[in-house]
């Protein structure tokens, strides 16, 4: 009986390591896997991807990552405002496009014509940019208030389409 509790305890805590990774902890971002089920959620929760596109070897997209993104991940105040999302573009994954197609991340990046790194795209279920991207760092002090300008400007723009409101 004892040997079924150590290992209900022994499964439990794996379990509990196992779903903590899943969590972005500002060093290893979960990489999205399958766009068509991002868009699903931000279609269900009418709000903006935000896709950081990143290099491995760019300093400046580790600062984004560990200083903006992974804050804004686990103070959990955009949960309801942003899906957040990065994808290693000088990387081989392949992840599953929003009609289901899976596809490398490079030629993922070369869809929305990444340049730079780092860059950021706002987008809606669908995978169409919605606003102004953001590429590069800029300057540190006013780089948050740069993304929630955009981050709202993206939610503006999908409120707007969903209400039948065209620019």
């Amino acid at each position: 009986m004892k040997v079924f509790t150590l290992m209900g305890q022994c499964f439990a805590l794996s379990l509990l390591l196992f779903l903590s990774d899943v969590h972005a902890d500002g060093n290893n971002f979960p990489q999205p896997t399958d766009f068509s089920l991002t868009g699903h959620d931000a279609r269900i929760k009418n709000i903006p991807i935000m896709v950081l596109f990143s290099s491995v070897h760019c300093d400046y997209c580790k600062f984004i990552k560990e200083e903006f993104l992974n804050p804004m991940i686990k103070s959990g105040d955009y949960f309801d405002k942003v899906i957040i999302k990065v994808v290693e573009d000088d990387e081989a994954d392949e992840v599953i496009d929003f009609n289901k197609t899976t596809i490398d991340s490079g030629n993922f990046s070369d869809r929305y014509n990444i340049i730079f790194t780092p860059t950021i795209v706002f987008i809606n279920s669908d995978g169409v940019e919605v606003t102004e991207r953001i590429v590069g760092l800029g300057n540190i002090e006013y780089f948050g208030g740069f993304l929630d300008e955009a981050i709202d400007s993206a939610q503006i723009k999908i409120n707007s389409t969903v209400a039948g409101i065209t620019e």
